[in-house]
């Protein structure tokens, strides 16, 4: 069918057709093919829809359980901070009361 100075036969059409033909089941089954991975493809991705899913509940309550731990963290510092001001009052009160004591066995001549 290389002759394209002749007229077109009924072969010449014959074998057009065969190829054409040849060429449409070739792609037929590859467009199958390639529908058979999409639908494949499209299960896999589900599946990690769902994967991804889980991972952000869990994800969110490690957040949710770290941000109770820093605001425990927050509170320990806090107490943490009143109670070593209350210490070192009651340590200079104590101070203060062995002074009282000293000085009240010194006027009351105690050894």
């Amino acid at each position: 069918m290389n002759h394209q100075d002749e007229p077109i036969t009924k072969r010449d059409l014959e074998e057009v057709k065969q190829e054409l033909s040849a060429k449409i089941d070739a792609n037929a089954a590859a467009i199958s093919r390639i529908a058979g991975q999409v639908a494949a493809n499209s299960d896999k991705i589900t599946q990690l829809t769902a994967k991804v899913d889980k991972f952000a509940e869990y994800f969110n309550r490690i957040i949710t359980m770290l941000d109770g731990l820093v605001a425990d963290s927050r509170r320990f510092d806090q107490e943490r901070a009143a109670m070593n001001s209350r210490l070192d009052r009651v340590e200079t009160d104590v101070e203060k009361n062995k002074r009282d004591i000293r000085e009240i066995k010194t006027k009351l001549a105690m050894p």
